[in-house]
């Protein structure tokens, strides 16, 4: 709606006027009571139907807010005259822009200016090259492009070539549709993409890729253009060669006009179309919310339908009642426009006809009679706007019915998955006791060979629930897509030969013979070593699970070529793990690798396993981009292949590393200690009974756990090393550290009142005990959580279960570390200028004490007492401060910067000793004399004599 302002005279004089003549005609009035906005619109959209109806959308949504003035400015699909239009509406300081842009990167630098600059940024349709912009519509191009992909799989049957034709490649729409169209039919066999080529959103450009597409393939089945437009374009070449018949079309928009993608379906043009809703009145609404200030989607995504002829004339025919309906409420609009122009004509004949008449009292009695007038107009508009929202909750609830059962689905699954997910965080604790107290039984049972054998049988088994444990983690990271690729450059066959060599004991013991073939001793291919080897070991231990004893398994790595359906050849490495055990029924095969599938043999129920081992290891092989395959062999048994490609060129720079490969096949365990608190700080003020033998002067571990059973275990790691304090919560714990100060502090993460994140982030952010070292454990192993743990100033972080030797060696270690800081500065009054255990809030700590003392250097009377009340800490927490970091007491630290400082003096003035050392705040020369011969072994007379 456009807006209107009348000066407040020729306004009088207009009502008196009408009130004279008896007029009974409607007056729109603009309302000056509420804040008014401005909003550009750049759009580069594809099409001149698809851009009128985006056009039509907004004016028509803007008209329903008096206080929007709407600037609409048409890029025509050129990137320079969209970035100039987005400019000169940043110069009209607009006060929000809505973009929808040509090309993702070249509109990029202009949206991030305007982003800058203040002015709220909607992207309609498309997206630009990085998040800085205010919110996001449009539909989900990847799950169109699989909706796409899906429906012609049906179509197809499973087989047939398919012509691609792409909108304009720069833009995000046209990558996403192609993307998860792609994702579709590369996991169907049986269909191909043979051709394909920018269009460029244009029928006149997808005629000429039409045409060469054709000459060049007389075999096409199907067409899948991205817009409808672009696909009508290829059907008028195929029935220009007479080949419309043999070959399908389906394009993407589905737009409800007579020309548009809904009614090319009905008239047989289009096999199929999918909805991309324009998202006009989405927009205007979102942007009113944001300059409004009330609360607003940042990602808002528009549901898509697929269209064929199942239900292309019910839409049409909802789509044709909503816009005769619109027609009607922009015909009524005209009207009044017109008619507020017919009144703003005879403004001037007005003023002349009615100056002479005295409207002073009258003017009340019409300002009011225009009030009500303009109340009925919008009661008007509201109930005509309320029949249009009706009939949007209508279509809006039939799209929601067509994905609720999918998303039913899907929800019970996750259920399923967080479920398991949680109670293997649970087994991590007490995993942690049974190893590493199977550890400690070992080393003092060497010599019983029959319990030593019972020991290691515990260890097999416990040690094959943490592998159970692992698995689960990693189907959960893949199924929710945060499982990443770090490829390197590795020798597969001696990588294989040596995972083969860790069964050869299991070989042994059920007499089955296992050998490794292979082709050339020595094959480089790209893969990441730890997911690579957790597939192979998943293999293997299904082939022994399988085959009886007396049985065989074999392992062949050799080189293999494939080639694509555009006669192009890649070379593969491909592993076999062949065996002859039961094998699997034939009607089976294909549902092998599905999630929680297990295999049912008649009597043979020892063999049932979780059912995600098969499902993971294809979910990892094809993050490698590979595949992985199974079939029956003829004498018995089955036969796993899995194909790697060689190279890197199928390979982001993302997903490829310069790591090293490690050493799988000994025990993995990553962890650090933890701090262990009572609920009783009280409690705390004696040390654990198991020091009784420990020197006095022993460092001084705080552990924290709410498990007494992890609490015993690891002070009997330390027991007779070092003095123990224990608390059962972070709550406990911090008091206990504040109290005893301890030398380092080992935590675990998940504990009532205060968790092992937030106690770490206390112990690190006190400056009275920012310095201790801290180690924290935990049951949770994903990167996010290591990472959290990190960012809190955690010294280590170690997952359960751990090692006790693992642990033993990070608290000697980082003790060790503290040790040799503080002698390196007992010696240069610094710390390393790289050394990163020292945190910041320390460093900053002792700067300031060597200010204060540099700012206090004549003062003799300078003491412990009157430092620490310029630090603003007490006379035991200081001491306790600068003994940790230093080794020193804080009277010798006083002391050692003044020589310091005084050799700086020597070098370079002139200065007599006994003038040094007033100058640095001696009380005597000989005191000063002294104590700096016993500091730098020499007097100061010979120090400044060297310097001569």
């Amino acid at each position: 709606m456009n807006n209107y302002s009348i000066k407040p005279f020729y306004f009088f004089l207009i009502i008196s006027f009408l009130g004279f003549c008896g007029c009974d005609k409607k007056l729109l009035i603009k309302d000056d009571s509420h804040p008014h906005y401005s909003i550009g619109f750049s759009q580069c959209t594809s099409g001149d139907l698809w851009r009128q109806i985006m056009n039509r959308e907004m004016a028509r949504e803007a008209s329903l807010f008096p206080e929007i003035t709407l600037t609409i400015k048409d890029g025509q699909q050129n990137n320079q005259k969209q970035i100039a239009d987005i400019q000169q509406l940043i110069e009209q300081r607009v006060d929000l822009l809505i973009v929808s842009p040509n090309e993702a990167a070249p509109i990029t630098p202009v949206v991030e200016q305007a982003h800058r600059s203040g002015i709220p940024v909607v992207l309609i349709d498309r997206k630009i090259s990085s998040a800085a912009y205010t919110a996001y519509i449009g539909g989900d191009n990847v799950a169109i492009g699989r909706e796409a992909g899906n429906h012609i799989q049906r179509l197809l049957k499973g087989k047939g070539k398919i012509l691609e034709i792409w909108g304009l490649k720069g833009s995000s729409p046209a990558v996403e549709r192609h993307k998860g169209f792609a994702e579709i039919i590369e996991s169907s066999l049986g269909i191909k993409i043979i051709d394909g080529g920018d269009g460029q959103w244009l029928s006149e450009v997808s005629e000429q890729l039409a045409e060469q597409a054709f000459a060049k393939h007389s075999d096409i089945d199907l067409v899948y253009a991205h817009n409808d437009v672009m696909a009508f374009g290829a059907k008028k070449v195929a029935q220009r060669k007479g080949i419309e018949k043999q070959i399908r079309f389906i394009g993407i928009d589905a737009l409800p006009t007579e020309d548009g993608g809904i009614q090319m379906v009905l008239d047989g043009v289009l096999d199929a179309t999918l909805l991309y809703p324009t998202g006009g009145e989405v927009a205007i609404q979102t942007a009113m919310k944001i300059l409004k200030n009330e609360p607003f989607d940042r990602e808002i995504t528009l549901e898509t339908v697929l269209v064929d002829t199942t239900n292309a004339r019910v839409l049409k025919l909802q789509t044709d009642q909503i816009l005769n309906q619109q027609d009607k409420i922009e015909a009524q609009q005209e009207i009044l426009d017109q008619q507020l122009l017919k009144y703003e004509t005879q403004q001037e004949r007005f003023i002349i006809t009615l100056v002479g008449f005295g409207v002073v009292l009258i003017v009340v009695f019409f300002i009011v009679r225009a009030y009500w007038l303009i109340k009925k107009i919008n009661i008007e508009l509201a109930e005509k706007n309320e029949a249009i929202n009706q009939q949007k909750e209508e279509l809006s609830l039939q799209r929601d019915q067509l994905v609720e059962m999918h998303q039913k689905v899907k929800e019970v699954n996750d259920l399923k998955i967080q479920f398991f997910t949680n109670i293997s965080h649970e087994f991590r604790t007490p995993l942690t006791l049974i190893l590493g107290t199977l550890d400690q039984l070992k080393q003092s049972n060497k010599g019983n060979g029959g319990s030593h054998k019972k020991m290691r049988l515990m260890q097999r088994n416990a040690e094959r629930l943490l592998r159970l444990i692992n698995q689960l983690m990693d189907f959960r990271k893949l199924d929710e897509g945060k499982m990443l690729l770090k490829a390197c450059k590795h020798d597969i066959v001696s990588f294989i030969e040596d995972i083969c060599q860790a069964f050869d004991v299991m070989a042994e013991l059920k007499q089955i013979a296992l050998t490794f073939n292979y082709q050339n001793e020595k094959i480089d291919v790209w893969f990441e070593d730890e997911k690579i080897d957790k597939v192979i070991f998943n293999l293997l231990s299904n082939a022994f699970k399988f085959t009886p004893e007396g049985g065989c398994i074999a392992v062949t790595v050799r080189c293999t070529m494939n080639t694509d359906i555009e006669t192009q050849t890649q070379e593969f490495v491909e592993i076999a793990v062949r065996d002859n055990g039961i094998g699997i029924p034939k009607d089976k095969l294909q549902k092998i690798f599905e999630p929680f599938y297990e295999v049912e043999h008649e009597g043979r129920n020892r063999y049932r396993g979780t059912g995600i081992g098969l499902a993971l290891s294809k979910g990892l092989v094809e993050l490698h981009h590979g595949e992985i395959s199974v079939e029956n062999c003829e004498d018995g048994g089955s036969c796993f292949i899995v194909q790697l490609p060689l190279g890197n060129s199928h390979l982001s720079a993302a997903e490829m590393t310069e790591d090293e490969i490690i050493n799988l096949f000994h025990p993995q365990v990553s962890g650090p200690q933890t701090i262990v608190a009572s609920e009783n700080p009280n409690k705390l003020n004696a040390v654990s009974k198991t020091n009784a033998t420990t020197e006095k002067d022993a460092p001084l571990l705080l552990v924290i756990d709410d498990n007494p059973d992890i609490i015993e275990f690891i002070k009997s790691c330390f027991e007779g090393v070092y003095r123990i304090a224990e608390a059962a919560d972070g709550k406990a714990g911090y008091a206990q550290a504040i109290s005893h100060m301890p030398d380092l502090i080992i935590s675990d993460v998940m504990m009532p009142e205060m968790d092992g994140i937030e106690f770490c982030e206390k112990i690190k952010g006190d400056l009275r005990t920012s310095h201790i070292p801290v180690i924290l454990l935990t049951a949770k192993s994903s990167e996010e959580n290591v990472m959290e743990g990190f960012e809190t100033g955690a010294d280590y972080y170690i997952t359960k279960p751990f090692s006790e030797k693992l642990l033993q060696v990070r608290v000697r270690n980082l003790l060790q570390s503290r040790a040799k800081l503080k002698e390196y500065f007992s010696q240069n009054l610094e710390f390393y200028s790289d050394d990163k255990s020292i945190q910041s809030i320390d460093k900053k700590f002792i700067d300031r004490v060597i200010e204060t003392i540099d700012n206090n250097l004549h003062n003799s009377e300078l003491n412990v007492d009157s430092l620490g009340k310029e630090l603003g800490l007490t006379r035991v927490h200081l001491y306790r401060k600068i003994k940790n970091l230093t080794g020193h007491t804080p009277s010798e630290f006083i002391r050692l910067v003044k020589l310091k400082k005084a050799t700086e003096i020597m070098r370079n003035t002139e200065l007599s000793v006994a003038e040094i050392a007033f100058k640095v705040g001696f009380e005597t020369p000989s005191y000063f004399t002294k104590c700096f011969r016993e500091h730098y072994k020499q007097t100061p007379s010979e120090y400044i004599s060297q310097k001569m």
